[in-house]
């Protein structure tokens, strides 16, 4: 049996990506412990400074759920025997290569030289919804196709001058479903985002899980039977009222996943 553990120097959109993961990885008998290091919007410019100064900064989230710890990444990461250590950039510098700069390097450097028997791995994270009121959105025009390609483009480009972190492509797999009439916004399908920006509580996190179970199991998610219900929403959010799951949604999304992470498996 396949077991592994993840430590993510992350933010909100970590959160999102692994609120589920344990549970799926569960169901799918592959099982997963994630730890999630959290500041809301922290780049990282931001986690460069926080590991220079040692600070415990960080909120704990243990397998989707908060722990009363606040952490630093330094004694994280010498915590556990880490198999795979993910970082990101942060949504609104997501698309700005300009942001990864020496920041980045210093991360991935550190984790390398603290950790050296984990493999690191980036998150790529998802553009804006169309008609997102983030601040940020304006610099990408607008455009949530735009944003993506942004995202894209430098996420690669940081991977591939960091010797070739391979990435988790939750961006792309977003990208791929808004161009499907269940969740194309613009022509009156399903929304991803509870906000705008950050995923929703049932597709949208659902398929960010999804995307990890694949890249770090090699399973295929369309053996996995599991969906969260209300008793999995949890970290103070509001459930839900009145929601039924859709089949043919969720079968879209196994599928959109599994040949999105069929590619970077290979």
């Amino acid at each position: 049996m396949i077991f592994v553990k993840i430590l993510s120097i992350g933010n909100s959109f970590s959160e999102d990506a692994t609120a589920y993961l344990h549970k799926i990885s569960e169901a799918g008998n592959c099982p997963i412990d994630i730890s999630n290091l959290y500041i809301g919007g922290c780049s990282l410019h931001m986690h460069a400074c926080n590991i220079k100064s040692d600070e415990k900064k960080y909120r704990l989230e243990y397998n989707g759920i908060y722990t009363d710890k606040t952490v630093s990444v330094n004694e994280m990461l010498k915590a556990d025997s880490w198999d795979i250590v993910t970082v990101q950039q942060a949504s609104h510098d997501s698309g700005v290569l300009s942001s990864y700069g020496e920041n980045g390097k210093y991360v991935v450097d550190y984790i390398r030289n603290t950790a050296p028997h984990s493999e690191i791995y980036f998150h790529e994270t998802w553009s804006y919804e169309e008609g997102s009121d983030h601040p940020a959105f304006g610099k990408y025009g607008f455009s949530s196709s735009g944003m993506y390609s942004a995202i894209k483009s430098a996420s690669e480009k940081f991977c591939s001058e960091n010797g070739n972190i391979p990435i988790i492509p939750c961006g792309e797999v977003i990208n791929e479903l808004r161009g499907k009439k269940e969740f194309d916004v613009l022509s009156g399908g399903g929304r991803l985002c509870r906000d705008g920006y950050h995923m929703s509580l049932f597709y949208g996190r659902y398929t960010l899980a999804a995307v990890w179970f694949e890249i770090f199991t090699g399973k295929d998610i369309r053996e996995v039977s599991f969906f969260p219900d209300k008793s999995d929403i949890v970290n103070g959010f509001e459930i839900p009222d009145g929601f039924t799951p859709d089949d043919k949604k969720i079968k879209l999304i196994k599928n959109t996943v599994h040949n999105v992470c069929s590619k970077y498996l290979k």
